[in-house]
């Protein structure tokens, strides 16, 4: 008996969001896919009328990821303990960002550069996490524009030292910024409203 068509499609996409990191969109091509999804080129059509839309079934497939790992932390008494939660897991894997690089840095830029329509799919790489991350800030009593800065520097910190660590092949300055994030999230100054939000 076959394997069923939604098996088939999710390996077609687990095939892409590895090749897409390891050799990036451009240089992927479909019958790269079909190869590591161990299925004749064919079948790859038969879900995906062109390369795009397997690409937007790639992005589909990190915002279920991300959001499955972000509610691992909704599990955690306080805001605070999630967002830190969230900084520390760039050191429980900086060996890959070393090694390959952020997957999400790779799939915007390559996707941005495609132009078009996956231009658009550029910008949903790390939203996920950006709106996860305002929403805890407003969890712990900040202003939606308050959040929205709190949320924009530590973005920028946290895959600004990913992006560093990646050119340099140095792994310690991943693990200096996710010190220095948790100092600063610990240090931010609260907003009046905090007492009464505390542990939202």
């Amino acid at each position: 008996m076959g394997r069923p068509a939604t098996d088939k499609r999710a390996r077609l996409v687990a095939a892409a969001v590895q090749l897409f990191h390891h050799k990036g969109y451009a240089r992927t091509s479909i019958a790269d896919v079909a190869k590591t999804a161990r299925m004749p080129a064919g079948n790859v059509f038969y879900f995906f009328k062109a390369k795009e839309d397997l690409a937007r079934a790639v992005v589909d497939d990190w915002c279920r990821m991300l959001a499955d790992y972000l509610a691992v932390h909704d599990s955690q008494p306080d805001y605070e303990s999630r967002i830190e939660g969230f900084i520390e897991n760039a050191c429980a894997i900086s060996g890959m960002y070393v090694s390959l690089g952020c997957p999400l840095a790779g799939l915007a830029r390559d996707l941005r550069h495609e132009g078009n329509a996956l231009t658009a799919e550029a910008s949903r790489v790390y939203a996920v996490q950006f709106e996860w991350l305002i929403g805890q800030f407003t969890l712990g009593g900040y202003s939606v524009p308050e959040a929205t800065a709190h949320t924009r520097l530590l973005m920028a910190g946290y895959h600004g030292a990913i992006l560093m660590a990646h050119a340099q092949g140095d792994p310690t300055l991943i693990a200096d910024e996710v010190a220095h994030l948790k100092s600063w999230l610990k240090n931010l100054p609260r907003p009046a409203s905090r007492s009464t939000r505390r542990r939202a």
